[in-house]
């Protein structure tokens, strides 16, 4: 799938994590993330980055994919959470800046 922000296609791939298994094992065995890849996983409410190796921008999104918060450059060994939302997106740290997504912003896939 492909990443739409407010109806416009970007050069982002989605993985979805939309299993108990799969959202488990998120990108904690994953060396890198691609600037071209996101990780989103539905349901969910809050991440951790324990175990991970880099740092990673999450993008908490509602029901109808509209931002409601942005956790940008979250290192390892942190966590995020956002009240009222249903699935976040994982980016590679700083993608969701040169993306220029914004609270507000809908995203979708294609």
């Amino acid at each position: 799938m492909q990443l739409q922000i407010n109806g416009v296609a970007v050069p982002v791939n989605i993985r979805c994590a939309f299993s108990w298994a799969e959202r488990a094992a998120g990108l904690l065995f994953d060396r890198d993330l691609p600037a071209t890849m996101a990780l989103w996983l539905r349901p969910c409410a809050s991440v951790h980055t324990i175990g991970m190796a880099y740092p990673i921008d999450v993008v908490f999104l509602d029901r109808d994919g509209i931002v409601r918060k942005v956790a940008a450059n979250l290192k390892p060994l942190r966590f995020a959470a956002a009240s009222r939302v249903h699935s976040v997106m994982e980016f590679r740290g700083g993608e969701a800046g040169r993306l220029a997504i914004r609270v507000g912003d809908r995203l979708s896939t294609a």
